[in-house]
């Protein structure tokens, strides 16, 4: 009887050790197989939704992609992609029932996902992205080919991964008002039509630095070196928060207003770009009776490289070039 139970406990710790290894391995698998470890080796990536959205996103060099061939990527955006696509893993599988629902959701509302390597012409990976668990801490991925939509999530991340995937354009654009190196700018133009007296312009050669008013001849008044490279750092980074979105009569009706202050940079071997930068109109809490109907924390902008668009800048990143004729010349 001994003997017997011996014998028996024998294969139950093999047979269980079998089902162990095999699960562990299947998991494993499963694990990994919406994730890319070497983001690096990612050279394109493209996303497309159901109401015939897409976005083509290009690795032009380190940190840098391009935006359906025409705009630079989002960088923050873009880093929370790779690094949604590197960590990415099983959570939990579905039931059979809840399988064949969302399955059925897949067909309407999924984003495709395919993910290019090494220059590669066609897609390592390719899988759709479809809508969250009911309790919001999970997103359903289907592999392409495949009739078995799983769970997933990033360990450690308690939300869902569907709004990283976002197809729509405008959410991928690249921010940036300003991006320029100082020792590239040759000169800087303002224009208050408010307060002409402030406007000026500013030179530089890249060792010498002055400014001069337009109601003034001659070379202008020598900037120290300490003052105007203060200045020029400011162009280093300066992003929009939003796009001002309305109908196209109040979009227009921006259009008309006169500008706080127009803004034109020129650097070396471009031609100038020209931002214009609107008061907003304070809305809600921010409107106080009889104090100045202007929003103070932000402005609304129009860069002359694509006029079409408005978008909303904080003044507070604008403080160092945020400048007239006085700053300089006592």
């Amino acid at each position: 009887m001994k003997k017997a139970t011996y014998v028996y406990l024998a294969i139950f710790v093999i047979l269980a050790g079998a089902c162990i290894f095999l699960l562990s391995r299947n998991r494993t698998g499963t694990m990994t197989v919406f994730a890319i470890k070497d983001t690096g080796s990612i050279t394109k990536i493209f996303l497309a939704d159901k109401n015939k959205n897409q976005v083509l996103l290009e690795r032009t060099g380190p940190g840098s992609w391009t935006l359906n061939k025409k705009y630079k990527a989002f960088k923050s955006r873009m880093d929370i992609l790779l690094e949604t696509m590197h960590s990415v893993e099983m959570k939990n599988p579905l039931s059979v029932k809840a399988k064949k629902a969302f399955l059925k959701d897949m067909l309407t509302g999924s984003v495709k996902v395919e993910i290019y390597t090494k220059g590669n012409t066609t897609p390592t990976l390719t899988y759709y992205v479809g809508g969250t668990t009911s309790d919001e801490l999970g997103t359903i991925m289907l592999m392409d080919g495949s009739s078995d939509p799983i769970v997933t999530w990033i360990p450690g991340f308690d939300g869902y991964l569907s709004g990283r995937y976002d197809a729509a354009e405008k959410g991928w654009r690249g921010r940036d008002v300003y991006k320029l190196a100082p020792s590239s700018i040759r000169e800087v133009t303002y224009d208050y039509p408010e307060n002409p007296k402030e406007s000026f312009k500013f030179t530089s050669d890249g060792k010498n630095f002055s400014i001069s008013h337009p109601n003034e001849s001659g070379e202008g008044k020598e900037v120290s070196t300490l003052n105007a490279k203060e200045f020029l750092l400011g162009f280093t980074n300066v992003e929009y928060e939003a796009f001002y979105t309305a109908q196209p009569a109040q979009m227009d009706s921006v259009r008309h207003l006169d500008p706080v202050v127009t803004i034109s940079v020129k650097t070396e071997g471009q031609e100038a770009s020209t931002v214009k930068f609107y008061n907003v109109r304070a809305e809600g809490h921010l409107q106080m009776a009889g104090r100045d109907p202007n929003d103070k924390s932000r402005f609304l902008a129009i860069n002359s490289n694509d006029p079409t668009e408005i978008v909303y800048v904080q003044r507070r990143n604008l403080q160092r070039i945020m400048k007239g004729y006085s700053n300089f010349v006592k």
